[in-house]
């Protein structure tokens, strides 16, 4: 276990980045979502986890 173990922030960062690497738009939809959610928990600012909230949604609706 590294000794400074990621927050859940950092956690989705790191895989909405992986998602997009690998070009899965679905994953990639929601890590955005879920990066979304764990801002918002964090007390971030609204039109960050507002952006994330809104281009998960954006790319679910392409992808479908």
């Amino acid at each position: 276990m590294p000794a400074n173990p990621l927050t859940p922030v950092q956690t989705q960062q790191l895989a909405l980045r992986t998602a997009y690497a690998e070009g899965d738009a679905e994953r990639c939809a929601v890590h955005h979502l879920n990066l979304a959610n764990q801002l918002e928990h964090a007390g971030g600012a609204p039109e960050t986890f507002l952006a994330h909230r809104l281009a998960g949604g954006v790319i679910l609706f392409q992808a479908d």
